[in-house]
């Protein structure tokens, strides 16, 4: 069994959801899935629809919440509300300050507290025209930059911190070093700006550090992350053989589920 922690639910279809759980079952993945309306283009369904298909499937389906940080960061108890509702995990992307800002730091506090893993999204964005909007008048990719993760792991060092696109390839470098250096930072290959551009050698070169009496090894540092949607399914089975070529056999089971298990709550 494996454990894919980075996918969109971009529809509550129930034709669409039963060929995406069926994609499950034939692969053996559990899907960690997340909505919610952020880049204000109303196809996503939300939070509510990702709980609804979690608890219709069980066993091969786990929600992650998306808190928008703006709107919702300072709403007391909203941790623990989704916590409750029984989210496991929760994602965050396009935040009105950088990720390390001061009015985020409580939520991060609380997650910790919950045991439960964060997934943010990081580096290059497909913004669209509706995002020239007053309330997207922010910056994002320097808000999402993968060092702005550095205070909330080193504030925070029980909290899960995953780097979705270990920051794409406009900061995969950062995104590395991190990863490396980090123990609580963890981050995935999926999707906006990684498929097919990260060859085996070059991930060795982000990831293997060689110095005067060895090196160090943090490819085991990944987690399968294929930033699929639950429209298409393809993308689940895709990811697993890029990420298959990536990583060396001794490392696979820690990427493939191993390292997010413990976090919710799953024995492979």
């Amino acid at each position: 069994m494996k454990i894919d922690h980075h996918v969109h639910s971009d529809t509550d279809d129930p034709q669409a959801v039963r060929q995406f759980v069926a994609t499950l079952e034939e692969s053996g993945t559990i899907a960690c899935i997340s909505g919610g309306d952020w880049s204000r283009k109303g196809k996503y369904p939300g939070n509510a629809a990702s709980l609804r298909i979690a608890r219709q499937y069980p066993d091969w389906i786990v929600p992650f919440a998306w808190i928008d940080l703006g709107r919702e960061a300072g709403e007391a108890g909203l941790v623990e509300r989704l916590a409750e509702q029984g989210f496991r995990g929760f994602k965050f992307i396009v935040p009105w300050y950088e990720y390390d800002h001061d009015f985020y730091m409580p939520i991060y506090e609380k997650i910790e507290e919950l045991g439960l893993p964060t997934l943010f999204h990081t580096g290059l964005y497909r913004c669209g025209p509706n995002q020239a909007k007053p309330d997207f008048r922010r910056p994002l990719l320097r808000n999402m930059h993968p060092l702005t993760l550095d205070r909330v792991a080193r504030a925070f060092p029980r909290l899960p911190v995953i780097m979705a696109h270990m920051g794409t390839s406009i900061f995969r470098q950062e995104g590395a070093e991190m990863t490396r250096t980090t123990a609580n930072i963890f981050a995935d290959l999926g999707g906006n700006g990684n498929w097919g551009s990260v060859s085996a050698e070059q991930l060795q070169e982000l990831l293997v550090f060689k110095y005067c009496y060895g090196s160090i090894d943090s490819r085991d540092k990944l987690m399968l992350g294929s930033d699929a949607y639950i429209s298409r399914p393809d993308i689940i089975v895709e990811a697993q053989k890029y990420y298959s070529m990536l990583i060396p056999e001794q490392f696979q089971s820690a990427v493939f589920g191993g390292n997010i298990a413990p976090y919710l709550g799953i024995k492979l």
